[in-house]
């Protein structure tokens, strides 16, 4: 297939009609599959833009599966993310370590929150048990009145 028979197979799946894409997509898939391209970065870049068009008209996710494994699409996913390593890798490597440092940063927080919660739950418990106890000690009838003072501000609290 010459360099431009394959441009165009990219581009007629851009352009076609939303209501026979799914048909023209199918056939385009089928032809790439056999299409012999002797340009490997001219048959990525083709891939590329059946896969966008495949994303973009096809409904099913079980059909864009199906269609993406026809072109073979994680291959061409593999060497993309190759080239853009080599050319931005050291950006990408260092906002992969910030990610990472925010991750870690988001756990150690998580795990904050969850021991502050642990420990409001024990605190809670905690003052119930003793509002519980003051309301006993409310109960009893034989108590001074300054005990009886003394109980009222404790339920204050």
């Amino acid at each position: 297939m010459t360099d431009t028979e394959a441009l165009d197979m990219a581009f007629v799946s851009k352009f076609i009609d939303a209501k026979h894409s799914p048909f023209i997509i199918d056939s385009l898939t089928k032809s790439f599959k056999d299409a012999i391209i002797p340009d490997k970065k001219l048959k990525m870049d083709v891939a590329i833009i059946l896969d966008a068009m495949i994303s973009k008209h096809i409904k099913s996710e079980a059909k864009q599966k199906e269609l993406g494994e026809r072109i073979n699409m994680r291959k061409y996913e593999n060497e993309m993310e190759k080239i853009i390593y080599e050319e931005y890798g050291d950006k990408l490597y260092e906002k992969d370590r910030i990610l990472e440092e925010k991750d870690k940063e988001h756990k150690k927080t998580k795990q904050e929150l969850q021991t502050e919660k642990q420990e409001n739950k024990k605190l809670t418990k905690a003052n119930n048990e003793y509002k519980n106890k003051i309301q006993q000690l409310n109960k009893i009838e034989n108590l001074t009145p300054e005990a009886r003072k003394i109980i009222d501000s404790m339920m204050l609290l």
